[in-house]
């Protein structure tokens, strides 16, 4: 028998307003999958190499396979508590039966709303549902089984030049000297 694995779905009831918060608390987490992700840009020299001289950092990924059902579990209600996620205002709901899980999932992704999950690896304290599917069928009528596939944003100020959300710059201008010198010396 599979360990219970939950998490936490954390939402602004007004979108913009973190003063009130909306909670689906998961009845289980069937998997997860985080996705960190790096492209590293290049381009060719006379020698044929491609040279690299730095990275675009992606935004974290995630995707959740969940099950929200019908019935109160003992212990589900303090599951927020229990989250690890430091909510930004009050909790106003973490029992949502399937059919609202259904309705606050899809509105999410419509609305692009920002939200705050909590995983067995971690916290996506900026989250943003890209895709949400479910299936009904006639073995899950009670229950919802859905897909949710989430991408943590990073956001900059108007005006700033640095994330307000912990993105942090690795730029080392001696990397730049180093690869100049080594083109230097191969003739390039």
């Amino acid at each position: 028998m599979a360990n219970y694995t939950g998490g936490v779905l954390l939402f602004p009831l007004v979108a913009g307003d973190r003063s009130q918060l909306g909670a689906v608390a998961f009845d289980c987490v069937m998997a997860e999958e985080h996705t960190v992700e790096n492209e590293v840009t290049g381009y060719p020299v006379e020698t044929g190499f491609v040279v690299a001289d730095h990275a675009i950092k992606k935004n974290r990924k995630l995707v959740l396979n969940v099950i929200v059902g019908n019935t109160l579990q003992l212990g589900k209600i303090s599951t927020v508590e229990n989250s690890g996620i430091t909510p930004a205002g009050t909790v106003i709901d973490s029992q949502p039966n399937a059919q609202e899980a259904h309705s606050i999932f899809q509105a999410l992704g419509i609305e692009a709303r920002e939200c705050q999950v909590s995983t067995v690896y971690g916290i996506y304290n900026h989250a943003i549902i890209t895709k949400y599917y479910t299936k009904q069928d006639v073995g899950t009528i009670s229950v919802l089984v859905a897909r949710i596939e989430i991408e943590d944003i990073y956001q900059v100020p108007v005006g700033g030049t640095t994330s307000s959300k912990g993105a942090v710059s690795t730029y080392d201008a001696t990397k730049d000297t180093e690869a100049q010198a080594q083109l230097k010396a191969t003739g390039g």
